[in-house]
């Protein structure tokens, strides 16, 4: 853990510029970037030149387009597809690896204590469904695929249900 807010400040100055890197390998974000030094990022004005992408943005895409244009990792990677909660009648899917989600565990783990409610602990039990029983996580992926085919369909005949009068 960091001891002070120098240390603080140099962790999101080194992450800024990962967070960067990646981004400019994303389909979507590329020419989004240009123009925006990377060496600046710690002034907030440079940094606001990055663009704020949206669920709204996100819904523009089918599931095949969201992959193409965002994918920062090959699909072989992917270890989970999440979706968002829906509540506009449209949720958005995205894919995980699994360090996102031992990274998003992580967080989870961290923001308990913080608003003093249990003690949430990471483990690898935690993270069973991800890759366990497939090293390579294709039964997974083929998994997590056909519920986001299941899902998309559901929404999309909710969806028609809801806009009839």
């Amino acid at each position: 853990m960091p001891e002070s807010r120098a240390q603080i400040a140099h962790i999101q100055s080194e992450r800024k510029r990962k967070a960067f890197a990646l981004a400019e390998t994303v389909p979507w974000y590329r020419d989004k970037l240009a123009g925006i030094d990377p060496n600046a990022l710690d002034d907030p004005a440079e940094w606001q030149k990055i663009p704020i992408l949206d669920k709204d943005t996100l819904r523009k895409f089918s599931h095949a387009e969201l992959l193409k244009a965002f994918c920062a990792v090959p699909s072989d990677q992917i270890a989970e597809y999440w979706r968002s909660g829906g509540s506009t009648g449209q949720p958005v899917f995205y894919p995980r690896t699994a360090d996102d989600l031992r990274y998003g565990e992580l967080s989870w783990g961290r923001s308990f204590p913080c608003i003093q409610t249990f003690q949430f602990r990471t483990s690898r039990s935690n993270l069973e469904h991800v890759k366990e029983n497939d090293p390579e996580g294709k039964d997974n992926r083929r998994h997590e695929r056909e519920n986001l085919d299941r899902c998309h369909a559901n929404t999309a005949n909710r969806s028609s249900t809801l806009s009839d009068p």
